[in-house]
């Protein structure tokens, strides 16, 4: 069941105008969001209701104080998978201020792994041409250096995706990006970091959802 996001009106499934009011259905991937304080969900930043509950944006409009925010599960990508969600990562390298959630994160870092083991094996495995007393042909040297080349560079970036990954991630949960600092304590600070990316998506009392 949806709602309009002017009036609050229950819409009928695929409608494009409310019937009650005449307001468009607004596309959210088109406009200006903003989240529900009783669900979570995404909806238009103008909007007078929520989309998804029919939640009055408004608190002055409600007789009843706003329940608690739901904590639900978030994620960016529509359908998380190992493509999708690598490529959120990739896009978001540098970007810190967002949020991140548990399956886009962990998709991703199970890409990251397979695609930097598969570089190390290639160029591991080119290496060894060069053992013994008979040099390699120059196209295989070319190849082991290129391979190792771009081992170097994806290490690089994915040390600061992963990094950036996990500040979001942290802001899923509610909790301080300078918490990624723990990463400098040997094997705890890695493993704390590691169960607090396990911990589902909260929306209740969470300063970094905007």
């Amino acid at each position: 069941m949806k709602y309009c996001q002017q009036c609050g009106n229950k819409l009928n499934s695929g409608s494009i105008f409310c019937d009650k009011c005449g307001t468009q259905v607004a596309d959210i991937e088109k406009v200006a969001t903003m989240f529900c304080t009783n669900c979570g969900t995404k909806i238009p930043a103008t909007s007078n209701y929520c989309t998804n509950c029919g939640f009055s944006t408004n608190n002055s409009n409600n007789s009843n104080p706003a329940p608690a925010l739901k904590d639900i599960a978030y994620n960016e990508s529509k359908d998380p998978d190992p493509i999708t969600s690598f490529a959120l990562i990739f896009r978001d390298t540098f970007k810190v201020s967002k949020r991140l959630g548990r399956a886009d994160y962990w998709w991703a870092r199970l890409t990251t792994l397979v695609i930097g083991s598969s570089l190390s094996i290639c160029w591991i495995a080119l290496l060894s041409q060069f053992s013994g007393y008979d040099l390699p042909s120059s196209n295989i040297r070319w190849l082991a250096f290129l391979l190792i080349g771009l081992s170097i560079l994806f290490a690089v970036w994915g040390l600061i995706a992963l990094i950036t990954a996990g500040i979001r991630r942290l802001h899923d949960l509610g909790y301080s990006g300078a918490l990624m600092l723990l990463i400098l304590l040997p094997t705890l600070g890695d493993l704390i970091i590691l169960i607090l990316c396990m911990l589902p998506s909260k929306q209740n009392g969470n300063r970094y959802i905007n």
